[in-house]
């Protein structure tokens, strides 16, 4: 006889309980609503980001919209057609407006501020071989690396 399965329950979240790195993702991003979970961000970024998360990121990190543009792979005439009113960025955009986002956020969050924070990403780091954490986010990989580097900050090594 088979052992029974065990049952799989979904995680208990509410709009109250949504961690603050969330919901400083979805500050920097200027969403209207903040997801209740990180799975609601999937679906949001999934169902493409407003346009306008372009020009809040850009001002979240005090930079030019082109700069966020290029930082984002997002070729400039692509991003003119999607900073009009109600256009959407594609999943793929999306998903690294989204990164950029969260690990501003974390940073934002361990470094207490969004100026350290900008001063951090913006800096070469020797534990990241000498490369400014913000030139790791076009890739999956490099984003676990910075982050990996914020949580050892966090638990009090010195990076």
């Amino acid at each position: 006889m088979a052992a029974p399965k065990p049952e799989l329950k979904p995680p208990k979240t509410s709009p109250k309980s949504a961690p603050r790195t969330l919901e400083e993702a979805a500050r920097l991003l200027g969403l209207k609503r903040i997801p209740r979970s990180e799975l609601d961000l999937i679906d949001v970024t999934l169902k493409g980001l407003p346009g306008s998360a372009l020009t809040s990121l850009a001002e979240s990190l005090e930079v030019p919209t082109a700069t966020v543009v290029a930082q984002l792979d997002i070729p400039p005439r692509t991003a003119a057609r999607r900073l009009k009113p109600k256009a959407t960025l594609t999943a793929a955009e999306s998903e690294r407006a989204v990164r950029l986002a969260r690990v501003l956020a974390r940073a934002t969050e361990i470094f207490e501020g969004r100026a350290p924070a900008r001063k951090w990403l913006e800096a070469a780091s020797i534990p990241l071989g000498g490369r400014r954490p913000l030139d790791l986010l076009a890739t999956d990989v490099g984003t676990e690396l910075v982050l990996a580097e914020l949580g050892k900050i966090d638990s009090g090594f010195f990076a």
